[in-house]
Formats: structure tokens, sequence, C-alpha cells
């Protein structure tokens, strides 16, 4: 089965078998009247390899990331473009992404941002939003990879910020150089396993470290970090 889709203001046909795959991508399904740029299919080898990437899940969560994996890769290589780690919520109509290794907190400060904020704030993604350089600066769309929780919606809006989270018992923020984020930024970019994939990531890298501001947030798990990141950073 294949439908078309708009990814990253990309239409694309994609073709699954499962109903997972479907349920995930159907906020993305594409009616209009443009044409098709993208195919994404997912063949005999592309699913052999991915089963070895696994920890035995079932096949439907296979064929899902297996599609995450080419999808990414057309990305990467032919739209300037790339799946980022992070929890991304809009603010008066820009983009503000927080991130973090996995378990330090990051999802949990956007949902005390949401209960702060309410309405005045809206979910882009909350686990694996896009970057894409257009013109001169760099937009953060929506993708259907969105996290446990499945926070986030077909949207976008243009980077105005990165916020590097860590723990604290006292919450503090503070601007940073974009320089000193290089590694982390690095290290949370996805979608690349070769030389060739890591030089693109640089290039979007580039875009972002010269258009986006940057912060590093101490925070605890209380609202008041969410008043502490708003008045710091969004104000």
């Amino acid at each position: 089965m294949g439908k078309r889709f708009k990814i990253a203001g990309i239409v694309m046909e994609i073709a699954y078998k499962f109903s997972y795959t479907e349920d995930m991508l159907k906020k993305y399904e594409y009616f209009g009247g443009e044409p098709t740029a993208v195919t994404v299919r997912i063949d005999e080898d592309d699913f052999k390899s991915e089963v070895l990437r696994s920890n035995g899940e079932p096949d439907c969560f296979i064929e899902n990331s297996a599609i995450l994996r080419k999808l990414s890769n057309i990305l990467l290589q032919d739209y300037n473009a790339m799946l980022f780690h992070g929890s991304t919520v809009k603010y008066n109509d820009k983009a503000y992404i927080f991130t973090a290794p996995s378990g330090t907190g990051k999802s949990t400060h956007t949902k005390l941002l949401k209960e702060y904020l309410g309405d005045k704030i809206t979910y882009i993604n909350d686990d694996k939003p896009i970057l894409k350089v257009e013109g001169d600066g760099v937009m953060v769309y929506g993708s259907p990879w969105n996290g446990k929780h499945g926070l986030g919606e077909n949207t976008c809006a243009p980077l105005e910020a990165i916020c590097v989270v860590t723990r604290a018992d006292t919450n503090s923020i503070e601007k940073v150089s974009p320089v000193s984020f290089m590694q982390v930024l690095f290290e949370q970019s996805m979608g690349f396993d070769d030389e060739v994939g890591a030089g693109k990531v640089l290039e979007i890298l580039s875009s972002v470290l010269s258009g986006a501001k940057f912060y590093l947030l101490k925070c605890n798990m209380d609202i008041s970090a969410a008043k502490c990141s708003h008045e710091g950073m969004m104000l």
C-alpha cells in the first residue's frame, strides 16, 4: 500500500504494509495537486538490514524504522534537511528546540512549558523534528516520529533558538556561544552513517549556528523551570 504525504514541505509517496505505520503518518497525508517528488519503498534488503539492527521488535516496528532510515537519507542527501533529536515547541510563530541526551528531562520541560503557557504554545515535535535549510534561514518541521507520547503537529516555524537542558536543583538560563554547542548539536543530529552524510550534517549545522540563538538551561522538574526558560529565552 502506498499513499501520498507532505513532510517538511516535500510531497512524497510512502509504501507500507502495517497499520502501525499508517497511524503514525496520518497527520501528514496529502490530498493536494502538487506532484510527487519522492518515493519511499522498503525492499527485502532494507528490511533484512533493519532486522540486524533491531532488538527483536515486531515486523511493524522494523518496517517503520526502515522507512525512517531511508527517508532520513533522502532528506539529508537531496533536500538539505535532517532529523534532530529534541523536543520542539512553537511560541509566537517561532521554533524553540530543547535538546539533551535521552532521560535528561527535555520532554518533561516542554510539558511544563505547555502547562505554564497553555494555548500560547504548540508542540511541533517531541522527539525528532526536521531541520531544513530554506533561503537564508532554517525552518523546523514536525515529523511523524514524535516520541512515545505522540506530541506533535503537522506544522512548522523558523528556528529561533536551541536550548541544551541539564538537571540542577536551582533554575538558571544563560545565552552561550554557538561554537560551544557544536559537539552537542552534531551528536543530536540524525540520519547519517558515513563521511558523506556527516559532511551534509555539518553543512546544515553551519546554517543553524549562523542563524539561531543558543542557551544552556539548568533546571529542576518544577513549573518554576518553565517560567525561567520562558523569561530567559522567549521574551
